[in-house]
């Protein structure tokens, strides 16, 4: 039996990035006038690695250099259309750089906020930060973790 190709409008890779700044503030992004916040990070290009891509997306989205870490969370996510998305989640660590948001079309908003504020905030998608957010508050990270699919 003939497997369709599995394309670009089919499926793609997301790569998502914790970064913390001297404060222990996470960065977090609100995307396409969404009332719900993300980590910064994007898709990944043909040709470029894991770690590229996320010290690509938060240079062009935040003006920050980041040293890439562990990765932490991998999940499966499927749009109302089918498209499968990939989503892998990486720590790392700041190493330069000015916080420089970059408003486009797909950013409205970036900045680094406290625990006590991300609580406050819709953020997504939730199976990231049910781990994400006790992990931050006790600072014991566990890494390589598949969540599954999620919406």
């Amino acid at each position: 039996m003939v497997q369709p190709e599995f394309g670009a409008d089919l499926f793609k890779i997301r790569v998502g990035v914790v970064v913390f700044d001297l404060q222990a503030r996470l960065l977090l992004a609100r995307q396409n006038q969404r009332d719900f916040w993300v980590l910064p990070g994007g898709t990944l290009e043909k040709g470029e690695t894991l770690a590229q891509c996320a010290c690509r997306e938060i240079r062009e989205e935040a003006g920050l250099e980041v040293a890439i870490g562990p990765m932490l969370y991998v999940g499966d996510f499927f749009t109302p259309t089918g498209k499968q998305i990939l989503d892998v989640v990486f720590y790392s660590r700041l190493l330069g750089g000015e916080l420089v948001p970059e408003t486009t079309q797909n950013i409205d908003e970036i900045r680094f906020v406290s625990l006590a504020e991300a609580r406050a905030f819709t953020l997504k998608p939730q199976p990231v930060f049910e781990r994400l957010l006790p992990a931050w508050e006790t600072g014991e990270w566990e890494t390589g973790q598949y969540l599954g699919k999620y919406s």
